[in-house]
C-alpha cells in the first residue's frame, strides 16, 4: 500500500491563487519582535541564576582575600 510520487505532475499555485492567500493569510514572514529597551536587557541579565551566581563567588573571594591578608 505504498502511493508512489509523480515527480511529473508537479504543480504550483496559480498566480490567482497566490495572490488570494496573499491577500487572506500576508506574507511569508516572522512577525517583528518587540523592541527592547537596554534596560530590559540588562534586567534579563541581572535576574539569570549563574550571572547571581558569579556575582555572590566573586564577592565571597574578596571578603576571604581580605580576611587572609589581616
Amino acid at each position: 500500500m505504498t502511493a508512489k510520487f509523480d515527480e511529473t505532475n508537479i504543480q504550483g499555485l496559480t498566480e490567482q491563487e497566490a495572490l488570494e492567500r496573499l491577500a487572506e493569510d500576508g506574507y511569508n514572514e516572522l512577525p517583528s519582535a518587540k523592541k527592547r529597551t537596554i534596560f530590559h536587557i540588562l534586567l534579563e541579565v541581572i535576574r539569570e541564576p549563574m550571572f547571581i551566581m558569579l556575582i555572590a563567588c566573586g564577592f565571597l573571594y574578596l571578603v576571604l582575600e581580605v580576611s587572609k591578608k589581616r
